[in-house]
């Protein structure tokens, strides 16, 4: 075994779902951290009540991953499971449209021909959010008493028929996942050669079920996922580090 390795990548993780088998894997990745956790009190008595030893009460390890993009799987295994988001669903979807009025021939328009609003029902606001009268027809708005040139709202609900959809519901929680693997590459530090892999293997592990999604002005909004690893059904083992040299 070689010591004296320089890490400076982030790790390849990769894990299976217990429900359905489903395997995904993360190669981007921002940072990934394994925190051995051990928890314990000190045992400590006599004159000055000085420090005599450490008892032991429990081991953790925590694994936290924040991708580099967002994903939806992992925000699936956050929510429930990996099959938590469903494809293909028909949904109605509350959309918003900024857009500039325009004069068509005295007639104060929005074009809407990109969308089709249910039941040809649309709200039409200003800027000050006050609800303009108007009519919808063929994919045109007609404003009452509305001022080419301003910039309009317009709320509608469209059906989508192909949406992903991943239902948050209270009774639900994450459900352990299998196999969580983090891969990354070893160096030596004398000639920057790559000396080996390393990988950090987790039979089973519980993701934590928080995540926080902060949409914010040119920036690439994402969220880390923790989890924490557990031993197979009356075992003990929690992870297994392995250190493959290169050839």
């Amino acid at each position: 075994m070689k010591d004296n390795i320089k890490f400076q990548d982030v790790a390849i993780v990769s894990f299976d779902s217990a429900v359905g088998g489903k395997k995904v894997v993360y190669g981007l990745t921002d940072s990934t951290s394994i925190n051995h956790v051990v928890n314990s009190s000190e045992l400590r008595g006599g004159i000055s009540n000085i420090y005599i030893d450490e008892v032991y009460e429990s081991k953790d390890l925590e694994i936290t991953v924040t991708p580099t993009i967002g994903n939806f799987s992992l925000m699936a295994a956050q929510t429930k499971n990996l099959e938590a988001f469903t494809s293909g669903n028909t949904v109605s979807v509350p959309y918003t449209v900024t857009a500039e009025a325009v004069d068509n021939v005295g007639a104060i328009e929005i074009d809407l021909s990109n969308y089709t609003p249910l039941l040809d029902e649309v709200v039409v606001l200003n800027i000050d959010n006050e609800i303009k009268a108007s009519t919808f027809a063929t994919g045109t708005i007609t404003i009452t008493d509305g001022v080419a040139g301003d910039i309009y709202n317009v709320t509608f609900l469209q059906e989508e028929t192909t949406a992903d959809v991943l239902e948050i519901d209270g009774k639900d929680y994450p459900e352990t996942v299998e196999n969580l693997t983090l891969e990354t590459i070893g160096y030596d530090p004398e000639t920057g050669a790559i000396a080996g892999r390393l990988f950090i293997v987790c039979d089973y592990a519980k993701p934590d079920g928080n995540f926080t999604l902060d949409l914010a002005t040119a920036t690439n909004s994402t969220f880390e996922v923790k989890f924490k690893a557990k031993p197979k059904f009356l075992g003990t083992r929690l992870a297994k580090i392995i250190w493959v040299p290169a050839v």
